[in-house]
Parts: C-alpha cells; structure tokens; sequence
C-alpha cells in the first residue's frame, strides 16, 4: 500500500511538471482592456522563438477594421528575449487609426493566410477575437501612488530546472489597467534587459517558473548571488507611461535568501 501511495505522489508530481514545461502558448497580453490609440503599444508573448523571430518578415501582424475591413501594419519596436525560449514582441501601429473604429487582432503569413488571435473570455466562457476601439490617447501619463518595494524571494528547484522570482507589491490605480516596463540590470556584468510585466491585485513577479518567464538571471543555482537593481514605469492601454520609479537593488534569490 505504501509502494501505491509513493508510486501515485510521484505521478502527480511529474504531471505537474511536463504541464508546465509544454512551454508557453503564443498569445497578444496588451492591451488587455477594449481601447487603443495610436500611441499604444502591442505585445506578443510566445514561447516559439522561431516565430518570434519572423514577425514582421514571415508573419505580418495587422489591426483589422471589422466594419471597413482595412488594415494597420503593426511595426516591431522591441524584442525582449526572457531566456527559456520566452519572447516578448512589442509592436506599435504605422498609421494612424480611424477614432471610434474597431479592429481587431490578426495575422497574415506569406500564403496569406490569415489567423485571428484570440483570448479567453471568462463570461462567456470560450475563445473570442481580440478586438479594440480606438480613441485617442485619453487622460495623464499614470502616477505612482506609491513607490514599489520588493516583499518576496522565491527560488525552488524542480526536475527541470529552478522555479526563480522575486515578488513586488505596489499600489494600483484603480479602475485603469497598468503594465509594468521593467528595466533589470546585472551590476557584476552590467548587462540590461527589459520586459513588460502584469500584475494581479498590487503584485508583480520578476522572473520564471522552471520552464518559462520574463526574465532569466545571469546564473542560477543555490550558490550563485549576483546583485541587479531593477527600475518600472507604468504604461497605460493608450500609451501614456509614468515617470521612473525609484531604483531598487536585491541579491538574486538562491535559496538561502528568500
């Protein structure tokens, strides 16, 4: 009974990690509400970097008038490489759309074939087209309510690698939705990256599970203790971005830190 019981543990462990290393599904994260503007950014997630690395070539990404039918190139301004096969593409539009009009998400490849992209909708309960209404860019840049601080470590090794982030908390504006631009700095090599984070309830994460994530750190074992200093902005779904934060330095979780 004893041997059934270790045998089943086992097993459910291991399901756990092969869900979580089939790797990350291609999906467009913002603008997360219903608007756009011009000024807006665009961003792809995906954990296929030979796709990542042929949108704009192989793979024209458009927003779509669903009444007109024209359509918006979308440019490539930034590729953020998170490690792990994790990209993030960031696009902006190279014209300007039409106030009011809605568009909506897609993809056109070199057979012009055209593929929607599509998010969860949680009312519904079902896939739907990812569709905006464009304004022009609306409101101030936001503003920190309060600084952000860093409140957690975590560093957990798993079979198929470290599960490896730090935790920060910070003060919403409500009801605006808010991305966090994130700019990490390794003080050993100097070497910078930058990602573009979401939170939930006033939390963020910087970092990976054992498979996937924004931001890989230099080196990772238990050993290692590299110093970063890491910086934000908030940046609204029209495009306006606040000012800096205040710069703030941890030692990479390890393990003996957290």
């Amino acid at each position: 009974m004893k041997k059934i019981f270790i045998i089943t543990v086992l097993s459910f462990f291991i399901t756990i990690a092969k869900a979580d290393c089939l790797g990350y599904q291609t999906s467009c994260v913002w603008p997360c509400g219903k608007l756009i503007s011009n000024h807006s950014i665009v961003i792809i997630n995906t954990g296929d970097s030979s796709y990542g690395n042929a949108i704009g070539s192989k793979y024209k990404i458009y927003l779509q008038s669903t009444k007109t039918k024209n359509r918006i190139l979308l440019l490539v301004t930034q590729v953020c490489n998170g490690g792990l096969n994790f990209m993030q593409i960031v696009l902006t539009p190279s014209s300007k759309l039409i106030e009011g009009e809605e568009y909506e998400l897609i993809e056109v490849d070199r057979a012009k074939k055209i593929t929607k992209f599509t998010g969860r909708d949680f009312e519904q309960q079902k896939d739907v087209a990812i569709k905006w209404k464009a304004v022009n860019r609306s409101g101030n840049a936001p503003v920190w309510q309060k600084q952000p601080t860093l409140i957690r470590k975590i560093y957990i090794g798993y079979g198929c690698g470290p599960e490896v982030k730090t935790i920060f908390s910070f003060e919403p504006i409500e009801p605006i939705e808010q991305l966090i631009k994130t700019i990490v700095k390794n003080k050993r090599t100097g070497i910078e990256k930058t990602c573009y984070l979401q939170s939930s309830n006033g939390l963020f994460e910087l970092g990976h599970n054992m498979c996937w994530g924004e931001f890989e750190f230099t080196k990772e074992s238990k050993n290692d203790n590299d110093e970063y200093e890491v910086r934000f902005n908030l940046v609204d779904e029209t495009g306006n971005v606040s000012i800096q934060s205040d710069v703030i330095s941890f030692i990479q979780p390890n393990g003996a830190n957290e």
